[in-house]
């Protein structure tokens, strides 16, 4: 008799799950931070608030009708960060392909036909390399049509549901890497700008808890501005001040500005650069911005241009 005449062929087909999928949970997660191999082990959201979001979800109504709320949130969303044919990182983005004195920008400069064009664009004194990433952009932004999110009652909660457990774990995953290349930093003064219900601030109190001393949250919406003073009231951090614009003058300027998933939902690249310009040289020590996807080939240009030097 042969070794393999009492094999089963069934459990050929069906081969076993790996070990470590039928280890408990502790021991799986350490084993999952160990496949990731990054610098921050597995992190769960602060309990208060997640119970209140399944409170306030259940409390909706039936599920259906978030799905279909997501569904719409999600066609929105796409309408702005999204193409037909995805591209890929031109590279214009690369130092190696930025060669001074080539491409058909250098050949238009060259050409006296284009004088006017130049100086009636105001671009002149800017060099080859941030005029191709400024037309990309601008490029892109023709393709996207821009789609102004209002924040109804059913869109908030749909957001909360959709939305916030991964818009904080990326203000986490951020914070966490600014706290550790910079360990003296404290933000004892901190802005939310585009704060929506402060996944970014509930990211600052988890990484620096007990330092923050002073909160700010930008943000037009209501109804996100009620979800969010819901949301933080359980948390051990000083009372957020709540405004609907941001003002021209401040007491003093803040450590630390989170502008998350706020960029792409700004028309035109001059105006990406105005804002970063503005937030980084007037009111602040530390800029932390977040595009809408990382994978998102549109954010990923736009966050390059806004940090050009002009």
């Amino acid at each position: 008799m042969f070794d393999s005449d009492d094999l089963d062929p069934q459990s050929l087909m069906e081969p076993a799950p790996p070990a470590w999928v039928m280890q408990e949970p502790e021991d799986l997660l350490e084993r999952l931070d160990q496949i990731a191999l990054v610098s921050m082990k597995t992190q769960d959201a602060p309990r208060s608030i997640m119970e209140k979001i399944v409170r306030l979800l259940r409390d909706f109504g039936q599920k259906q009708d978030l799905q279909r709320y997501g569904r719409y949130l999600l066609k929105r969303q796409r309408s702005r960060t999204s193409t037909e044919i995805p591209a890929v990182l031109p590279s214009a983005f690369l130092p190696e392909g930025e060669g001074e004195g080539e491409g058909p920008i250098a050949k238009m400069r060259k050409n006296p036909a284009f004088k006017d064009l130049f100086d009636h664009a105001g671009v002149r004194n800017l060099d080859d390399s941030t005029m191709r990433r400024l037309a990309i952009a601008h490029m892109q932004d023709r393709r996207h049509v821009l789609y102004q999110m209002f924040w109804s009652p059913e869109a908030a909660l749909t957001y909360l549901a959709h939305r916030y457990p991964a818009t904080w774990a990326t203000n986490f995953r951020i914070l966490y890497e600014l706290k550790r290349r910079a360990p003296d930093f404290q933000p004892i003064r901190v802005m939310d700008y585009g704060a929506g219900p402060t996944p970014s601030l509930a990211a600052v109190q988890e990484i620096w808890p007990g330092v923050m001393e002073y909160a700010t949250a930008i943000e037009p919406s209501e109804h996100m501005t009620q979800l969010g003073k819901y949301l933080m009231t359980d948390l051990d951090m000083p009372p957020i001040n709540w405004q609907r614009c941001l003002y021209d003058s401040v007491d003093e300027p803040f450590d630390l500005i989170t502008v998350s998933y706020v960029q792409t939902e700004v028309k035109g690249q001059d105006s990406r650069d105005v804002l970063v310009k503005r937030l980084w040289s007037r009111y602040c020590r530390w800029l932390a911005s977040t595009m809408k996807s990382l994978a998102d080939s549109t954010s990923h240009e736009n966050l390059h241009c806004s940090f050009l030097p002009r």
